[in-house]
């Protein structure tokens, strides 16, 4: 960003984001690819005109669903636990 500000990802690019990476599944990439398939989703997301952010790369695009990713599993396990 050219300000210097942090912009924090909203629900709504975290939906895009979720959507985006259903749709393209870069997880699936080849060894090799998988970053090339990243690109793909934030290439997808930066042309969108409800995606908010701007200059999403493929690693913070990947760093992302990781960090949602972590969010669900430990809601999910602290969950369980309690029963």
């Amino acid at each position: 960003m050219v300000d210097g500000k942090r912009k924090n990802f909203t629900d709504a690019d975290d939906a895009l984001l979720l959507k985006q990476i259903i749709a393209d599944e870069p997880y699936t990439g080849g060894y090799g690819k998988v970053m090339e398939r990243w690109q793909e989703v934030a290439d997808t997301l930066n042309a969108s005109d409800e995606f908010s952010r701007d200059n999403l790369t493929a690693k913070t695009a990947q760093n992302r669903f990781n960090l949602l990713l972590g969010k669900c599993i430990m809601t999910w396990l602290l969950k369980c636990a309690l029963y």
